[in-house]
């Protein structure tokens, strides 16, 4: 009778575990490249704006906005909506 011997078991664990973790690896790194490469090339820019000053003059009614685009697309304003403290909105064109 042959005398053989085999991976004792826990080191047939450790190569199962390392295995585990290396496709682990693999299929992280191929989502991350297919995301990155989808979403770079789609050539829609992000449409980003921010308020600095408001302000609301109410003698005579004028609301004032400073309005930054700080996106990467041309952004359009023709409608404000105030909502005044006792809860009413209202939309004002933008001049």
């Amino acid at each position: 009778m042959m005398n053989r011997r085999g991976v004792s078991p826990l080191v047939a664990i450790l190569l199962l575990i390392l295995i585990a973790i290396g496709a682990g690896i693999a299929v992280y790194m191929y989502i991350i490249s297919f995301t990155s490469s989808t979403t770079t090339n789609t050539g829609i820019g992000k449409s980003l704006m921010s308020v600095d000053v408001a302000y609301y003059g109410t003698g005579s009614k004028r609301f004032i906005l400073f309005v930054k685009n700080i996106g990467s697309s041309i952004i359009q304003l023709d409608k404000a909506y105030v909502t005044s403290p006792a809860g009413e909105t209202e939309s004002r064109p933008i001049l």
